[in-house]
């Protein structure tokens, strides 16, 4: 039996053995969509011995998640970090070594009237479950200025079990240093003085700093230090957003070799650079004809050097080790038709755990022995969202009207005529983002709900070029906003849309996109809905100038007040005559609530049909389970209020931490 063969084959009896979630009689509860994965973040320690999760609560007694350890060979299981909804957020984890574990979290700050995030680290000893900050409480003591970001981990030197290398700006705002952190004191020595405006540090493979990245205002700088410690140079300069730009991404086993992401034919690709050639000669390494290639390099723990690049768009891998590419195609024909990303290897590269995720399927971990070849299903991610359930998405292309081709995706509700159905156009945030034939939740539901769901790529998304992109600048609500409406002409032009049944609904720029629609389209949609959407492009600009960022925010917006009013929702409150729902947290730091509070009191002094809901602990990641199932039961009911479908049934919130298979 081949290798192929035997993955297919303990795949398939070990799926067929677990324990699957009942198939609901009719619709599937709002709970199941609404809450945070039941297992995420599954990590396998160097030693391949132990696997870090964490684990979603959401019942009558607690809410939160719990980072836990699950030991493979005594099968124990205990918590290691509990966070209860509420002020902080967990952003990931990530093994140090063999038992030390790092937890990054995130909390609402707020300094002179300016809300932001900040971040902390916890180390934690997974032997003993004691648990300390990464920046001790000594070191902020001694600190002129408290830093914002504490878990900027930029080497967990795995030659060194006893530290880190920690970027911090504890001398002065904006000026980060690089700290040796001892994990198990928390005694932290500076080995990087802090310079101005740097942004990001980056080590060789010998663990030397060697790299840095600076931004002031618009100027954008790469930095580099020699291997013995002097000697600095500039390696690119460019202005932020534009065609030149140039992005590290991590050394190659030889210090003199720099991967980069930088523009080629006017797609990102991926280089290599020998940092002792002066005239810096980009030697291509990857490069797609239709998308950007760009993510993060993947590196064998066991000769530390870089394997391949987990690409962005399509979650593809591209491997130029030739073992690992065979393990990858292996995994992937066991496995076909699905994203199958491999999330953790072990320091012998013997045990792999990778998370394989559909359209259908909102991801299930499996871990891999290579020598027995045999692979199991681990956990999860959302026990009681079964594939069979769920609606497929279809790729599709339209023309916009004037002739730009522009990339859709289209789920359809299971088992119903794709004709005159209900439907949702939903455009995705960002709005330098992109929507893909992954799973989405939003889309689920409501496709679950009998609604045929649009999500586009309109101008201005990220992966389909530079000029694809740079085509969103300062154009908000024009040729962006014509994209989202042709994308509901192709629903209707097809049949498959109610053309007196759809509705627009988004988040944050989508929210924008939303009621840009409503005010200038009308005649296409019966409601629409804005989570966290943008109102008034001149207050974001203004609000923005407390930032760092603000001169980029001023390159995607523009800076013409007269612009930006004729751009902005707000300035349409009277010329919108659909339903309007307005969902917004009070802790949002990126999008501010202000931006909904005077669209709904404009839309309330025109006498509109709006509703407001806000959310006292929301913020703009929908980072709670009650945040996310508040917000989708809003939308559920509104929706079928206004585009005449049945209301599903509410369920009790019974979702609660399962086990580790």
């Amino acid at each position: 039996m081949n290798v192929i063969e035997q993955i297919r084959c303990a795949a398939f009896t070990v799926l067929t053995a677990a324990t699957l979630p009942a198939l609901a009689a009719e619709s599937v509860p709002t709970e199941h969509f609404a809450t945070l994965p039941d297992f995420d973040y599954v990590r396998l320690s160097p030693d391949g011995t132990r696997v870090a999760a964490v684990a979603n609560v959401f019942d009558d007694q607690f809410a939160g998640r719990i980072v836990m350890q699950h030991n493979l060979t005594s099968r124990e299981r205990k918590p290691l970090v509990v966070l209860p909804d509420g002020e902080y957020k967990l952003n990931w984890i990530r093994w140090a070594n063999d038992n030390k574990l790092l937890v990054s979290i995130r909390l609402r700050e707020a300094r002179g009237g300016t809300p932001f995030t900040s971040t902390r680290l916890l180390i934690v000893d997974t032997d003993s479950g004691e648990t300390i900050n990464a920046i001790s409480p000594g070191a902020l003591r001694r600190a002129n200025w408290f830093p914002q970001f504490q878990d900027r981990v930029i080497d967990v030197m795995p030659d060194d079990d006893q530290h880190i290398l920690l970027q911090a700006d504890l001398d002065s705002p904006n000026t980060p240093g690089v700290y040796r952190v001892n994990m198990d004191t928390g005694r932290s020595k500076r080995v990087k003085r802090g310079r101005q405006d740097i942004e990001s540090w980056f080590t060789d493979r010998q663990h030397r700093v060697r790299v840095a990245t600076y931004q002031d205002q618009t100027t954008m700088r790469v930095y580099e230090q020699d291997t013995d410690g002097e000697n600095w140079r500039t390696l690119w300069e460019f202005e932020a957003l534009s065609a030149d730009a140039v992005e590290p991404l991590g050394f190659a086993a030889d210090p003199d070799i720099l991967y980069i992401n930088a523009y080629h034919e006017g797609r990102l690709a991926v280089f290599r650079v020998n940092l002792s050639d002066p005239e810096l000669a980009r030697e291509l390494v990857f490069a797609d004809d239709t998308l950007d290639v760009s993510g993060s390099l993947i590196y064998s723990p066991k000769n530390r050097d870089v394997i391949g690049i987990r690409t962005g768009i399509d979650g593809a891998y591209e491997f130029w080790s030739d073992e690992h590419q065979r393990l990858i195609e292996a995994v992937n024909t066991a496995l076909p038709d699905r994203y199958n990303i491999i999330v953790s290897i072990s320091a012998d590269e013997r045990q792999l755990v990778f998370l394989s995720e559909s359209d259908t399927d909102a991801g299930t971990y499996y871990m891999l022995d290579r020598d027995t070849m045999r692979m199991s299903a681990i956990a999860r991610r959302y026990e009681k969202l079964s594939p069979e359930l769920m609606a497929e998405k279809t790729p599709i292309r339209y023309e916009s009207y004037d002739g730009t081709s522009i990339q859709a995706f289209v789920t359809l509700p299971k088992d119903l005529e794709p004709q005159g159905l209900p439907a949702i156009v939903y455009p995705h945030g960002g709005p330098i983002s992109f929507d893909s034939d992954g799973f989405d939740h939003w889309a689920q539901l409501f496709a679950n709900r009998g609604y045929a769901v649009i999500q586009m790529n309109f101008r201005g998304s990220a992966g389909f070029g530079y000029d694809f992109m740079a085509a969103g600048f300062q154009n908000w609500g024009l040729e962006m906003q014509g994209d989202v409406a042709d994308a509901t002409r192709w629903l209707i032009d097809n049949g498959i849309a109610d053309p007196e049944r759809i509705c627009i609904v988004g988040g944050s720029y989508g929210g924008y996109a939303a009621l840009m629609g409503a005010a200038t389209t009308p005649e296409l949609y019966r409601c629409a809905i804005s989570f966290a959407g943008v109102t008034d492009l001149a207050a974001l600009l203004t609000t923005s100038r407390r930032y760092a960022n603000s001169k980029v925010t001023e390159i995607q917006l523009g800076n013409r007040r007269r612009d930006l009013k004729a751009r902005s929702p707000i300035s349409f409150a009277e010329d919108i005559d659909i339903p309007v729902l307005l969902i917004h947290g009070k802790k949002d730091v990126v999008v501010r609530v202000a931006q909904s509070r005077r669209m709904a009191k404009a839309l309330e002094r025109a006498q509109k049909d709006v509703t407001y809901l806000e959310q006292d602990e929301g913020d703009h990641h929908l980072s709670s389970n009650a945040q996310r199932l508040e917000t989708l039961r809003a939308m559920e009911a509104f929706l079928a209020k206004h585009l005449d479908q049945p209301v599903a049934p509410v369920h009790p919130a019974e979702q609660a931490a399962g086990s580790l298979q």
